[in-house]
């Protein structure tokens, strides 16, 4: 297998490790912790993780390539999704289930249900999609179309804009990965687009998110507090840092330090040079990752890898726009290293199945 990229995933959850413990110390002992509750947790995601990631890397390749796997774990995520909505909302929002005690949010399931659909089904109809005729076309798109745009809704209604928006982008790339026309792309592209303008319009809060990123400092108290905290953090970080565990941001002061915001906390005491050490590793992952797809064996595995490569991508670059008030703030954790369990097994899992395509790849 590509072991460039095993090696990538295993340094950067070390990494997350370390980082969420340093993030969270001060946040678990203020809420009547020890300083570890977080660094537990996802230690525990962590090994469940590498068990996973295991799995999926040395079972045959073959064993994906099923339909009814698609389906099954389709009905299972929108079926967390409406169990999710259900349930209370916890801090405004409504995305997460408990099962046997572990918190678990469904939207990171949904997208990969809806990304395993996809490439099975557009595998299965390379033809089609690339026709002309409007039933051959319609027979290729409608139900990937209609898979994401159900998961799609469900993640909306759960107040996670942001997972929507992503799961809509991760579709777009497989779309065009898989040869659709580009008259059809744009059509689809403008709907999509035009369904996130009016979602973002018709909640004021997020019409507030929209506009406090352009100038956070404008409110810096209330709607631009975040934003305005996590720029604090990178720019006391400099050039090279003020060093592990000296953070002051973690302090309260950066609200989810240990989750969606701890790229700020890395940028804080690794400084602009860490960050780019650590950008060029998640471009060695990413890199390999298309050097897999590239030399994928058949049409699913190739939109498989396409679709894991492009998870990690767009959630990357979000994250990074996010901190960096590039973009409004959206609650999308960093791939491998931010806290939370569901996230952590899920990259873990996905880096699993890509391993294993680049073993078949590498005897192409």
């Amino acid at each position: 297998m590509d072991y460039v990229m095993l090696v990538c995933c295993v340094g950067l959850v070390i990494f997350g490790l370390v980082m969420v413990f340093s993030a969270s110390y001060y946040t678990s002992q203020s809420k009547g912790g020890d300083g570890t509750y977080f660094l537990i947790k996802q230690v525990l995601g962590a090994a469940l993780g590498i068990a996973v990631m295991m799995v999926c890397a040395f079972l045959p390749v073959r064993v994906f390539d099923n339909l009814f796997l698609a389906f099954l774990l389709t009905l299972i995520s929108i079926g967390l999704l409406i169990w999710a909505l259900m349930l209370p909302p916890v801090n405004g929002a409504q995305r997460w289930v408990e099962i046997a005690g572990q918190s678990v949010q469904p939207s990171e399931i949904g997208r990969v249900a809806v990304m395993y659909f996809t490439a099975i089904w557009l595998a299965r109809h390379q033809d089609d999609l690339r026709s002309r005729t409007p039933q051959r076309f319609f027979r290729a798109i409608l139900p990937p179309l209609a898979v994401m745009g159900i998961i799609f809704l469900l993640i909306i209604l759960g107040s996670n804009l942001s997972m929507a928006a992503s799961t809509l982008l991760l579709f777009m790339v497989m779309i065009v990965a898989a040869g659709i026309n580009w008259r059809a792309f744009g059509a689809l592209t403008g709907l999509g687009g035009i369904a996130v303008v009016l979602l973002t319009v018709l909640e004021p809060y997020r019409m507030r998110r929209m506009l406090i990123f352009s100038d956070p400092f404008s409110d810096p108290q209330k709607s631009g507090y975040q934003l305005v905290q996590s720029l604090y953090a990178l720019g006391s970080g400099g050039l090279f840092g003020v060093g592990l565990g000296n953070s002051r941001q973690k302090y309260l002061y950066l609200p989810y330090s240990e989750s969606d915001f701890i790229l700020s906390i890395i940028g804080e005491e690794f400084g602009f040079l860490g960050l780019c050490v650590l950008m060029l590793v998640f471009w060695i992952f990413i890199w390999r990752g298309i050097v897999t797809v590239i030399k994928a064996p058949d049409r699913f595995t190739m939109l498989m890898g396409i679709g894991i490569v492009g998870l990690v991508g767009v959630q990357l670059l979000i994250n990074v726009a996010v901190v960096t008030s590039s973009m409004p703030p959206t609650g999308v954790p960093l791939p491998f290293i931010s806290a939370g369990n569901s996230s952590l097994i899920v990259f873990m899992a996905l880096t699993g199945i890509l391993l294993n395509i680049s073993r078949y790849s590498q005897q192409s």
